[in-house]
């Protein structure tokens, strides 16, 4: 998949994110975690209305 994460905040991606493993196969999500620039650098951050700016590092995890 393609998607462009900038300008979007990290919650808007966590959700679309969890959206995307229903629609293909996925019962239950558990969690998902967006981090982008300083905040991937948290393992257990909890994506917030931080907007992603162009070339920031994105951290996803999810499970």
């Amino acid at each position: 998949m393609q998607a462009s994460f900038a300008g979007r905040r990290e919650r808007e991606v966590a959700a679309e994110l969890a959206e995307l493993l229903r629609r293909f196969g996925h019962e239950q999500v558990d969690f998902t975690v967006v981090g982008s620039g300083p905040n991937g650098a948290n393992p257990h951050h909890e994506a917030g209305d931080r907007v992603i700016e162009r070339g920031d590092t994105v951290v996803l995890d999810f499970g």
